[in-house]
């Protein structure tokens, strides 16, 4: 169970984003007002997280939304809405900085860092955490129906508790 709460919030991290001036937008396939719909979209959903309330997110997240993880698809927008809920309440004091995001097509992509204190009842140890992100979200008609993260892999090993990497012998 623990592990699949970590690969949910690992998933879903993207959408604990929230606005920042940063934000940029660039022409791909897709008209601009497409672009600022879908970025916008991820905002709303980036707000839930960061209040703990899921109730926004009916008008831009599709009902069969599926969440990419290294454990399996997790579906439903009443799966994310449960994440949403479950994340604030494990990670009260989580901040998040937009390092920058673009949209291109049906796709908007952000590059992320998050900070907080884990409660440790996600997979993660007790304590403070660090890491950072790339989130990617797909769009059709002005809602998210699929989502991938990509982290690195230190920042994924720091997370679950792991010693750090060891020395290697082999260069002297």
């Amino acid at each position: 169970m623990k592990k699949t709460l970590f690969a949910a919030f690992a998933g879903l991290i993207c959408i604990c984003t929230s606005c920042d001036s940063n934000t940029a937008t660039t022409s791909g396939s897709g008209k601009d007002s497409t672009l600022e719909k879908n970025m916008a979209a991820f905002d709303v959903v980036s707000e839930a997280f960061n209040t703990g309330d899921p109730g926004g997110i009916d008008s831009v997240v599709a009902d069969d939304f599926v969440d990419h993880t290294d454990h399996g698809d997790v579906k439903g927008k009443d799966s994310l809405k449960a994440m949403i809920t479950t994340m604030h309440k494990s990670f009260p004091d989580m901040k998040t900085e937009v390092k920058n995001t673009a949209a291109n097509g049906d796709y908007v992509y952000g590059w992320m860092h998050y900070s907080g204190i884990s409660d440790g009842s996600m997979g993660m140890p007790k304590g403070p955490y660090d890491m950072t992100a790339i989130e990617l979200v797909k769009f059709d008609n002005g809602k998210a129906v699929e989502h991938w993260s990509f982290m690195q892999p230190a920042d994924m090993m720091k997370m679950m508790g792991a010693p750090p990497a060891m020395k290697d012998s082999t260069k002297k």
